[in-house]
């Protein structure tokens, strides 16, 4: 497994990093103006978020974050709610 890195970024680095993400997606996709001004609104709304989590002013749920590591990052089998 590769080795995890550890980045140092200010705020306005992520700020950027994002803003940037979102519209290098939008231009791959040819995204309609209206739809990427629409898109860099929720990046900004995203790193708000993450910002928040990230100084402790707006934590996500623990539980919340665990669930969400499970998926993204673990072969963990999760089994929520199956009705037979």
């Amino acid at each position: 497994m590769e080795k995890q890195r550890k980045y140092e970024l200010t705020k306005e680095d992520l700020e950027t990093l994002i803003f940037l993400a979102a519209n290098r997606i939008c231009d791959q996709k040819k995204t309609s103006e209206e739809k990427e001004i629409e898109i860099c609104g929720y990046a900004a709304e995203i790193t708000r978020e993450l910002i928040d989590h990230l100084t402790g002013e707006n934590p996500f749920d623990q539980d919340q974050m665990e669930l969400a590591d499970a998926v993204l990052h673990k072969s963990t089998t999760i089994i929520i709610g199956i009705q037979r």
